[in-house]
């Protein structure tokens, strides 16, 4: 059946739902199918991920007319957007490409303690101190406080993390890395970027496996890191 024999199916509550979902893909880029509600203070599902599931071919008819492809990773808990031919691909700031980087590491390191946990807590300090030891402080000028808060707001509005207390603006907050963190930028670039921090040579040791990436802004266009860090030309794609 075509799209709009299968979208006429819809009840027109659904056919509202559909065009807010596809509104919230294209300006979040990704729906996770769980994370925490300030409201509440508890874990929330999303109605949103639920709907996509439940209708899944349907929004991936739609949005391949434009260009799209609607991934959804089982496992993780995430639905995500990428272009088909790479256009429109945002180019974020060294700052936010040094947080992520951090927020990555952090979080494959508690997730290998808690294999079951999809969600992991982490606070204004916590950060600080992981861009410290991973020397990231040191590695670019341009991380600072300000640019760091900047950075979280980003990834908060992508939903690649979720505040928990506090403003990213404040002293101390604290907020949850979301599974989506593993599909922002690819594992091959993050492991460029160790190995451009680190100066090691080769592939072995290298934190990070296989991952994609593809977090859109709210035209569904890609983000990718910054074109450079403070030492230098980075590798490419940084």
């Amino acid at each position: 059946m075509s799209f709009a024999e299968d979208f006429d199916k819809l009840t027109a509550g659904e056919k509202n739902q559909f065009t807010d979902t596809v509104d919230e893909l294209l300006f979040h880029c990704y729906v996770v199918r769980k994370k925490y509600d300030r409201t509440t203070g508890m874990d929330k599902i999303s109605y949103d991920y639920s709907f996509i599931e439940r209708h899944f071919s349907l929004f991936e008819d739609y949005l391949g007319y434009m260009g799209m492809t609607l991934s959804k990773d089982d496992d993780s808990g995430v639905i995500f957007l990428r272009s088909d031919e790479d256009k429109n691909r945002q180019h974020v700031d060294t700052s936010t490409t040094l947080v992520v980087y951090a927020l990555r590491i952090y979080y494959e390191e508690q997730i290998s303690k808690a294999p079951n946990v999809l969600e992991v807590a982490m606070d204004s300090n916590q950060l600080r101190q992981e861009l410290s030891d991973l020397g990231l402080t040191t590695a670019s000028k341009r991380l600072t406080l300000q640019t760091v808060s900047s950075a979280m707001r980003d990834l908060a509005s992508f939903n690649v993390i979720a505040r928990g207390k506090g403003s990213f603006n404040d002293p101390t907050y604290s907020f949850y890395i979301l599974p989506s963190i593993r599909f922002v930028i690819s594992n091959d670039k993050l492991n460029a970027l160790y190995r451009y921090l680190t100066g090691a040579e080769g592939a072995e040791g290298e934190p990070f496996g296989n991952g994609e990436d593809s977090a859109s802004d709210e035209e569904g266009k890609d983000v990718l890191t910054a074109k450079e860090t403070d030492q230098g030309p980075a590798p490419t794609g940084f």
